[in-house]
C-alpha cells in the first residue's frame, strides 16, 4: 500500500532515513484524503453549475449580484498566479547564481501565492531535497497532501526524497504509485530507470530510460544515463549516439564528453576518442571550483593501452593533481606505475584507490601483484583472496555508473 501523506503520525525520521509505520494508519489517511478531495470537488461542482446556468438564462441573470464574487475570485486567481510566477522565475535566477537564501524566499513566496500549483510546490520541495534539508522537504510535501489529498505529485516528491537518501525499495514504490496516476511523467520514468541501475537491472533500466527520452527528448540527463547503461551492457554504438544527443542538447554537460571518448575507444576509433578526451579536459579547465579528474584519467589510461607510457603517466599525474580523491585517477596511475616498475609510487596510489572504493575488485589484484614483486608473499596472498571474493559480484568489476 502506497501513501504520500507525510504527516508526522505516519512517518518517523531517524537521521536521514524514513521508515514506514502502520499500514492501517496509512490506508486510513489515504482514504480520508481521497474522500475530502472528492467532497470538495463535488461541492464546488454543485455551486458552480447553477451560477453558469443562470448567467445564460436571461438578461436578469447578468445583473445577478451573485456573479460578482465569482468574477472577483477569477480576477484574484489570475493576479496571484502571475505574481507567483514572477517569484518562481526570480527563484530560479537566484539559485543559478548561488544566492540560495533569497532563492528560497522566492520559492516560498510563489507557493504562498498559489499553494496548489504543482510547479511551485515541486520547485520548493526539490530545492530542499537537493540540499539535504529533508525535514523542510517533508513539511512542503505534507502541506501539499493536506491541501490536495492523494496526487501524482505527492508520490513524485516522496520518490525524490527517498531516492536521494538511497532508499531504493520505498522509492520504487512511490515512483510506481506516481506513474499509476500519471504515466506521462518523464522524470518519474527517468527515476525508475535510475533505481533499476542501482539494483543492477540494466535491461529494465534501458526500457524505462528510453520511455523517458520519448516523453522528454530534450532532457540531457536522460540521454546521459541511457548512454551509460548502454555502454555498461556493451552497446557501444547506441551509447555513443546517446552521448552525442546529450551534447547536442547541452554542449557543456561535463560527464558526456569523457564517456563519448570511452565509446569511441571501445569502438577502436582512437582519433575521435582522443578528440573527445581533449574536449572534456578543456571543458573541465574552464570550470570554477573543484575539478573532476576523470577526463584526464580515462585519456591517460587509453594512452597507456596504446603503448604511450610516458605520455600516459604525465596525464595521469595531472589527473591526481587536479582531483586527489578521484578513484579512477588513482587507480590508473597506480596501475601504470606498477607496469613501469615504480613500485613505491604505485603502492601509494593503489592504496588510495582502495580507500576510495573498497569494493572494486581489480585494485586488490594489482596490490597482490605489487606485494609479490616486493617479495611480501603473505600479503600478496591476502590481497588475492580479497580480489577473488569481491570479483564474484559483477558490480564489483566495473566503475560506478555515474563516475562521480
Amino acid at each position: 500500500m502506497f501513501t504520500n501523506s507525510f504527516t508526522r503520525p505516519h512517518f518517523a525520521i531517524t537521521g536521514n532515513r524514513i521508515y514506514r509505520q502502520s499500514n492501517h494508519s496509512l490506508r486510513k489517511s489515504r482514504t480520508l484524503a481521497t474522500i475530502v478531495w472528492i467532497m470538495l470537488v463535488s461541492l464546488e461542482g454543485n455551486h458552480v453549475r447553477p451560477i453558469w446556468a443562470q448567467q445564460v438564462s436571461s438578461e436578469a441573470s447578468a445583473r445577478d449580484t451573485r456573479w460578482q464574487p465569482v468574477q472577483q475570485s477569477v480576477d484574484l486567481f489570475a493576479e496571484r498566479h502571475l505574481d507567483a510566477d514572477q517569484h518562481y522565475v526570480r527563484a530560479l535566477q537566484l539559485k543559478a547564481v548561488g544566492d540560495e537564501t533569497r532563492a528560497e524566499r522566492e520559492f516560498k513566496d510563489a507557493v504562498a501565492k498559489t499553494p496548489k500549483e504543482d510547479k511551485y510546490v515541486r520547485g520548493l520541495a526539490l530545492f530542499y531535497i537537493d540540499r539535504g534539508r529533508y525535514e523542510d522537504a517533508i513539511g512542503v510535501i505534507a502541506e501539499h497532501v493536506r491541501l490536495c489529498g492523494v496526487t501524482a505529485l505527492g508520490y513524485e516528491l516522496e520518490a525524490e526524497l527517498l531516492f536521494q537518501q538511497k532508499l531504493y525499495g520505498p522509492a520504487l514504490e512511490a515512483v510506481l504509485a506516481s506513474l499509476k496516476l500519471n504515466d506521462h511523467n518523464a522524470r518519474m520514468r527517468q527515476l525508475l530507470g535510475l533505481i533499476h541501475i542501482a539494483n543492477r537491472q540494466d535491461g529494465a533500466a534501458v526500457l524505462e530510460l528510453q520511455k523517458a527520452a520519448e516523453l522528454d527528448p530534450d532532457r540531457a540527463s536522460t540521454r546521459y544515463f541511457l548512454g551509460r547503461v548502454l555502454y555498461t551492457t556493451g552497446s557501444y554504438v547506441e551509447a555513443r549516439d546517446q552521448f552525442l544527443a546529450c551534447l547536442k542538447i547541452e554542449p557543456s554537460y561535463r560527464k558526456a564528453l569523457e564517456n563519448l571518448g570511452l565509446c569511441y575507444e571501445a569502438l577502436q576509433d582512437y582519433l575521435k576518442a582522443t578528440q573527445a578526451y581533449h574536449d572534456a579536459i578543456a571543458l573541465e579547465e574552464t570550470q570554477k571550483g573543484p575539478k573532476h579528474g576523470e577526463p584526464y584519467a580515462f585519456y591517460g589510461a587509453m594512452l597507456a593501452r596504446l603503448g604511450e607510457s610516458e605520455k600516459a603517466l604525465a596525464v595521469l599525474r595531472q589527473a591526481v593533481a587536479v582531483s586527489p580523491k578521484a578513484f579512477v585517477a588513482n587507480y590508473h596511475l597506480g596501475r601504470v606505475l606498477l607496469d613501469q616498475g615504480q613500485l613505491e609510487d604505485s603502492e601509494r596510489f593503489l592504496l588510495v584507490a582502495a580507500n576510495l572504493d573498497a569494493k572494486f575488485s581489480r585494485t586488490y589484484y594489482l596490490l597482490g601483484n605489487l606485494r609479490q614483486r616486493q617479495n611480501r608473499r603473505a600479503e600478496a596472498e591476502r590481497y588475492w583472496v580479497m580480489f577473488k571474493d569481491l570479483d564474484k559480484a559483477p558490480e564489483n568489476r566495473v566503475f560506478p555508473i555515474t563516475d562521480r
